[in-house]
């Protein structure tokens, strides 16, 4: 879906009306969106202000990823304190339950997820590691751009994303959203 128009003609606020984002005032009508679905948001401005590495804030929010790793994490911890063969048993099922929803969620490909994304944007693997306030506010708008993506909601929406793009950064991103199997909204 997209949302095409003049400059100045509502298109960011219709958006902002979309994501319950201030200060929008909306004087009629409702936004309706199942109470599951996580709804990302890319506005223009970008990732200023973030003393994390690149590598670090574009994966900040992978929560499906991050809660699953640390359930197994917790888990892992208790086995060294169970006792009792069924307590064992049972604490196993559930580390091997917890498992599969960290492979499911992609826990184990997060290093070539981050790479592919960043890589896709234009970063060299040796931007990974500095720091996002090292870069220009184009560059922070990438990072905020693949923060969003590789966080995977239900409903992706996307404010002029290809602002601070080049030619080969618009062509990766053009492939990337044909490929994404949640609802894209620009």
């Amino acid at each position: 879906w997209g949302i095409v128009g003049p400059n100045g003609t509502g298109k960011s606020t219709l958006l902002k009306a979309i994501t319950g984002q201030e200060p929008v005032r909306v004087s009629g009508g409702r936004v309706r969106i199942h109470p599951t679905f996580r709804v990302g948001y890319l506005e223009q401005k970008g990732v200023s202000g973030s003393t994390r590495t690149v590598r670090e804030e574009v994966a900040s929010r992978m929560d499906r990823i991050q809660l699953a790793k640390t359930k197994m994490d917790r888990l892992e911890a208790q086995l060294a304190e169970v006792a009792g063969d069924d307590a064992l048993t049972a604490l196993l099922e559930e580390l091997a339950e917890a498992q599969e929803e960290f492979t499911a969620a992609g826990g184990y490909e997060v290093d070539a997820k981050v790479a592919k994304v960043l890589q896709g944007l234009g970063f060299q693997e040796a931007d990974f590691d500095r720091g996002c306030d090292t870069f220009s506010g184009g560059w922070q708008m990438r990072i905020a751009l693949g923060r969003l993506l590789l966080s995977e909601p239900e409903i992706l929406i996307l404010d002029e994303p290809t602002n601070h793009l080049d030619a080969a950064a618009k062509r990766w991103i053009a492939r990337y959203l044909s490929e994404y199997e949640g609802t894209v909204l620009i």
